[in-house]
């Protein structure tokens, strides 16, 4: 199974949705509220329109992929066929994708129309966390994609993952930092708007998403060897 053809399939499901317009139209109106109202002082005074660009990406990103798990879950039949690490890759890819076209309803107006280079900003290290970012969300769905559960229980605990229990331990005592790094998938975005990132911290950074990846793959249901009946291609009509 091809990941581009996976890839068109899930974006053609979401593109036909009215909730995947409203959020790129928000997304999309999200660049010029925020060029407009910020120098004014109706927000955070430490916030940087850049940083908000990023972090509304990364917020459109998640959305994204929370409406592809659906889409995939229906391809299970096919994607059963694939093996176990060739379909974790095929998801995670997928997944990412989503989160990518819809980012860009934020990150193109902003690179467009702003110039970026005469701030301190660092776009392209932000843009590759940024990427990374969806990248740990679309691993921990693939987890949840292999549990036996319905869509709107899998959707609620990547939510639940990824975004309200982080929100609830930063800051919390040290035992509660290493689910921190498990499951804070922004920490990286977040901590590139303060600082060069080194090689170590990109490292470790990537330690939860392959741990994931590796929980996708180890609980990915072994492919099925029968050959697909003939009948199967032909048209029920």
């Amino acid at each position: 199974m091809s990941i581009f053809l996976v890839t068109r399939s899930v974006l053609g499901t979401l593109v036909r949705q009215p909730l995947w317009w409203l959020c790129a139209a928000l997304l999309a109106a999200s660049w010029p509220a925020l060029r407009t109202f910020l120098p004014l002082g109706l927000a955070t005074a430490d916030l940087h329109h850049w940083t908000a660009a990023y972090e509304l990406a990364f917020l459109g990103g998640i959305v994204a992929i929370l409406g592809g798990i659906g889409p995939l879950a229906r391809l299970d039949w096919i994607l059963g066929k694939a093996g176990a690490v060739h379909r974790t890759v095929i998801e995670t890819v997928t997944l990412v994708s989503c989160a990518a076209v819809l980012g860009a309803f934020v990150l193109v107006p902003a690179h467009l129309f702003d110039v970026w280079q005469f701030t301190e900003f660092r776009a392209g290290e932000s843009f590759a966390a940024l990427l990374l970012g969806w990248l740990h969300v679309a691993t921990i769905a693939a987890v949840l994609l292999r549990l036996p559960m319905d869509m709107v229980p899998r959707i609620a605990l990547v939510l639940l993952a990824t975004c309200l229990i982080p929100g609830l331990l930063v800051g919390a005592a040290p035992p509660a930092r290493t689910a921190l790094a498990v499951l804070d998938a922004g920490g990286t975005l977040r901590a590139s708007f303060d600082f060069p990132l080194s090689l170590a911290h990109w490292m470790a950074a990537s330690v939860p998403i392959l741990a994931w990846g590796a929980a996708a793959v180890a609980l990915a249901s072994p492919p099925d060897p029968r050959p697909e009946p003939a009948h199967a291609l032909r048209d029920p009509r």
